[in-house]
This record gives structure tokens, sequence and C-alpha cells, in this order.
């Protein structure tokens, strides 16, 4: 595996032409995941009082959440679309809509397994979902794998490098705390600069032997 710097570094590399595109990407990714939640809650507050409204608005927010999921692949997985200077464009975001089973049931349950986990405890929680997280790469890659087999999959491609990636996300820290400080507009360089990091991560994975095609023969 490379080291976090390189990773950085390739992660800029692959942006390089392609920023422009990928801030607009995650800026409408954002704007359609706060749409929702603002259209969810100015609804419960018109159907009822304020105690209600409070209450609805977060049973609400649990199913709400599973329909964005397959956007959030969408999103995601469109980084690792630039491995192969494939050109990246607005519409990519709704590229759930062509699998929308297959991606849904899949996110469905990496949500669920991780909050299961984080319910147990926080750190099981985020170590789990370390594990799921080449699951989004894992769907693009192969068409035909769903469900439980593409997060174990993940899973086996993350054996021994979990805290590798976390270290590659703790570098980013810094970042995060200027992204803050610009009341989080710096989010729209930072976010596509750590998923770019994230496809370059799992491109290595890959090489060391963990390919899909090793994987599937486990």
């Amino acid at each position: 595996m490379d080291t976090t710097g390189n990773y950085k570094d390739r992660a800029l590399s692959v942006l390089e032409g392609n920023w422009r595109t990928m801030v607009l990407l995650t800026f409408l990714y954002i704007v359609i995941a706060e749409g929702v939640f603002r259209a969810l809650t100015l609804t419960c507050q018109l159907l009822w009082h304020a105690p209600e409204a409070k209450l609805a608005g977060s049973l609400l927010s649990i199913p709400i959440t599973l329909v964005l999921l397959p956007v959030q692949w969408s999103y995601v997985a469109s980084f690792l679309r630039l491995r192969n200077g494939e050109q990246v464009k607005v519409n990519n975001l709704f590229d759930c809509f062509k699998d929308y089973t297959r991606i849904f049931v899949t996110k469905l349950l990496q949500f669920i397994y991780t909050m299961l986990w984080t319910m147990l405890f926080i750190v099981p929680g985020v170590m789990k979902s370390y594990s799921y997280a080449m699951t989004d790469f894992i769907l693009l890659d192969d068409p035909t794998i769903s469900d439980d087999k593409a997060i174990d999959k993940s899973m086996k491609m993350m054996e021994g490098h979990r805290m590798e990636l976390f270290m590659l996300d703790l570098s980013f820290i810094g970042w995060a705390l200027l992204a803050i400080l610009t009341c989080g507009l710096g989010f729209l360089l930072l976010s596509p600069y750590v998923y770019a990091a994230h496809a370059e991560f799992y491109e290595d994975l890959k090489q060391q032997g963990n390919s899909l095609e090793d994987i599937t023969n486990l």
C-alpha cells in the first residue's frame, strides 16, 4: 500500500481538470439531501403542532435517509470513474436509478449493519464502517454483485487495512477545521479530495492481491 501523503497527491492528480465538475456534483448532492430534509420538516410543521411535528420528523427522517442512500452511492462511485480518465458528468449523480434495487438493498444492509454495531458500542461501529468502506466501489466495479456479497468483499479487502484508511482520513482533519471556519463551504473542496483519495486506496487494495476476482475464489 502507498503512503498517506502519496494517496493525497494521487487524489489531487486525478482531480486535476475535474475540480469544477466534482465540486458541482458535491454541491448538488448536498442540495438534494438538505432539500429533502427541509421539505420533510416543513411538511411536518404544516400537518402537526410543534411537539408532534418534531416526533414525526424524527421518525420520517429514517426512511428518507434510506431513500437517499443510493444517491450517496452515485456520488461516491463517481470518484472511481475518474481513474481511467472517464469524463464524469453531473448526471452521474443519478446513476443509481439505472440499477436502483441492487444499489438500494446493498446500501440498506450496510446502513443497518453499521447502525447495529454502533448501538452495541461506538468503537465497533466505527471499525465496521471502515470494513464496509469499499462497498460503493465494489458495486461499481462488479455490476453482478449485490447484498451481503458486496459487503463481505469489502470486509475481506479491508482486512489489515482499516487503520491505514483511518490514518488517511485523519490526515484531512486540518482541512476539515478550515472548512468549518468557512461556514461549511470548504467541504465543497474537501469532500472530493477525500473521496478521490479513497478511490486511489481502493485501487491499491486490488493490486495487493485482493482483487475482486481473488476474493470471489476465497
